[in-house]
C-alpha cells in the first residue's frame, strides 16, 4: 500500500501514453496498469481504495460539515484538538473551503495537497477517456487537456476540443471506434471550421499523397447578388491540396456551381419573367434546420474546432420557393451528405407543393473544371465515359460534341496527366417510388424525358442529371435521388 495520501499533482503527472492513461481512468481496483517503461502505475480505484484505508485508519481525523459557515458542526468552533490532528470539511456553502485541514495548535490550515474526491475522480476519468478519443482522431491537445484535467473539467463538458460530450458519451464514443476498427489509421476525414458560418472537409486521395479540400459554407443572399433570397449551407468549390493541407494549383479543381438541385419553371403567361433556376446556389431557398454528425456524434452548425474522424455528415431542411423571393413555397428539401474515406454520399428528397409542368430540374450535378481557370490554366478534365455505352468521349476542349444518354448507373470523368478524377454513382432516382429509368428495359421510366449529360461552355465539364426536364408535378409528389461521388487525386 501507498505510504501517502496521493493527491492530484501525482495523477497529473503521470505522463503521456493515453493509453495506459486510459487504464489508469477506467479499470478495476487491484487490475495492473504496467506503462512503457515497465512500470505498474495501478489506476484510479485501487488508488481511491487505498485513500480511503488510510484515511479510515487515522485514528484521529475529524468531519466536519462547514467550516465557519452556518451548520451543526463547524471546524473553527473545535479549538480543542491536539497540533496535527487532520480535520474533513465536507459540505461548506463555499465549495473552496471544503477539503482536508492540518489544527496546527492555533488554527486549521488547508492542507497543500489534498485527498482524491468522487468529483476529482470523475474529472479526470472524464479527460482521460477524452484524450484518448482526441489521441486516436490524431489530435495535438491531448497531452495537455489531461495535465489540465481538473481545471478544464467543465470547459471539457462544454467541448473545447469538439467533442460537446459529457463522460459516459467519451466513452461510449472511444469503444465505437475499437469495436467499429476506426482506430488510428482510419481517420480519413478532416473537418476544420473555424467561425460559425464556414468550414472546410477533407478527404485523403487514393494512390497518392495530396488531400482534396471541400469549403462548406453558409450562404446567406439578399435581392442583389448571385443566390438571391438564400440562407443554406453549400459545398463552394474544392481545391487539391499537400499533405499538410496547404491549397496547390493556382485555383479551384471544382468550380462554385451547385451540386444538388436547380429547378426552372416556365415564365407564367402575363405574369413575371423567371430568367433562372431556383434552388442552392441560384438562390430563392431558406433552410429550417441543419446539423452536423462527427462520427455519430451531433453538433451544431454553430460549432467551431479541428476534428479528424471516420465519418462526417451534414443534414438540412429547407424550403425552395418560386424565382422572384421567398412568396410563392415550390417544394420542401432534404439532403444528407456524408463524408467518408474517398467518397460523398448524396441522398436529397423533394416533396412539392404546386402544380406545374417544369422546362427542367437538375437533380444532381457536379460542375467539374475542364481548365484550372475556366479557359486557361492546368488541364483538369478532359475525358469521360458513362454506363451502359461505355465509349470514351473527348471533353478537352470546349464546344464538343455533347452525350445525351437515359438508364445510365454511373459516369466517370477525369484527366489523362492531372491524377484529378470524378465518378457519379446513382443508386436511387424515383418519382413516387418509381424508378426515373425505364425498368424493365422498356418501361419508359416516370420520367421518359430525362437525361444524363455533360455541359460544354468554358467554364466546366459539368455533369447535369436532368431529372426534371418538361416533367409534370403536382403537390404532394416526392422525388428522391441517392447518389455518390468519388472524387479522387492521385497526386
Amino acid at each position: 500500500m501507498n505510504n501517502c495520501v496521493p493527491t492530484l499533482q501525482d495523477l497529473q503527472n503521470l505522463g503521456a501514453d493515453v493509453e495506459t492513461v486510459a487504464k489508469f481512468a477506467n479499470d478495476p481496483a487491484g487490475e495492473p496498469n504496467v506503462n512503457r517503461a515497465g512500470n505498474d502505475v495501478g489506476n484510479l480505484e485501487t488508488l481511491r481504495e487505498e485513500a480511503l484505508e488510510i484515511a479510515s485508519d487515522a485514528a484521529n481525523l475529524q468531519t466536519y460539515i462547514s467550516y465557519d459557515s452556518p451548520s451543526a458542526r463547524r471546524m473553527v468552533d473545535d479549538t480543542s484538538q491536539p497540533p496535527g490532528t487532520q480535520g474533513d470539511v465536507t459540505d461548506d456553502t463555499d465549495p473552496a473551503k471544503n477539503g482536508r485541514y492540518t489544527w496546527d495548535g492555533s488554527a486549521w490550515i488547508k492542507n497543500p495537497q489534498q485527498p482524491i474526491r468522487d468529483s476529482d475522480v470523475a474529472d479526470i476519468r472524464e479527460n482521460a477517456n477524452l484524450a484518448l478519443v482526441t489521441a486516436y482522431s490524431r489530435e495535438p491537445n491531448a497531452r495537455a487537456l489531461l495535465e489540465n484535467a481538473t481545471d478544464e473539467a467543465i470547459d471539457v463538458v462544454v467541448n473545447p476540443l469538439g467533442y460537446p460530450v459529457d463522460g459516459a458519451t467519451a466513452i461510449k464514443l472511444l469503444n465505437d471506434k475499437i469495436t467499429g476498427g476506426q482506430v488510428g489509421t482510419t481517420s480519413v476525414v478532416r473537418f476544420r471550421k473555424v467561425t460559425a458560418n464556414g468550414a472546410s472537409i477533407y478527404q485523403k486521395g487514393i494512390g497518392g499523397d495530396n488531400w482534396i479540400e471541400y469549403p462548406f459554407l453558409r450562404q446567406q443572399n439578399g435581392a442583389t447578388s448571385q443566390g438571391e433570397f438564400s440562407d443554406l449551407w453549400r459545398i463552394v468549390e474544392a481545391y487539391e491540396t499537400d499533405p499538410l493541407f496547404g491549397r496547390l494549383r493556382l485555383g479551384p479543381i471544382i468550380n462554385q456551381g451547385e451540386w444538388e438541385c436547380a429547378i426552372r419553371e416556365p415564365s407564367p403567361s402575363g405574369g413575371v419573367t423567371i430568367s433562372d433556376a431556383v434552388g442552392g446556389y441560384h438562390g430563392n431557398e431558406y433552410q429550417d434546420e441543419s446539423w452536423f454528425m462527427i462520427d455519430g456524434i451531433r453538433v451544431p452548425t454553430t460549432w467551431t474546432g479541428d476534428v479528424r474522424c471516420g465519418k462526417l455528415e451534414f443534414v438540412q431542411r429547407s424550403t425552395i420557393f418560386r424565382y422572384g423571393g421567398a412568396v410563392t413555397p415550390i417544394a420542401e428539401h432534404i439532403k444528407h451528405y456524408t463524408f467518408e474515406a474517398n467518397r460523398i454520399r448524396l441522398l436529397q428528397r423533394l416533396d412539392w407543393l404546386i402544380s406545374n409542368t417544369l422546362t427542367y430540374a437538375m437533380f444532381p450535378m457536379m460542375p467539374m473544371r475542364r481548365l484550372l481557370l475556366g479557359e486557361t490554366g492546368d488541364q483538369i478534365t478532359d475525358t469521360a465515359f458513362r454506363h451502359p455505352s461505355f465509349v470514351l468521349e473527348d471533353v478537352a476542349t470546349a464546344g464538343f460534341s455533347q452525350i445525351f444518354s437515359q438508364n445510365s448507373k454511373y459516369i466517370e470523368l477525369w484527366g489523362e496527366t492531372s491524377g484529378i478524377s470524378v465518378r457519379m454513382d446513382f443508386h436511387t432516382l424515383t418519382i413516387n417510388g418509381r424508378p426515373l429509368w425505364g425498368v424493365p428495359d422498356g418501361d419508359p421510366g416516370s420520367n421518359e424525358n430525362a437525361r444524363l449529360y455533360i455541359a460544354n461552355p468554358t467554364e466546366y465539364n459539368k455533369i447535369y442529371m436532368d431529372f426534371g426536364r418538361d416533367c409534370p408535378v403536382a403537390p404532394g409528389d416526392v422525388w428522391e435521388s441517392d447518389v455518390t461521388y468519388t472524387i479522387n487525386t492521385t497526386n
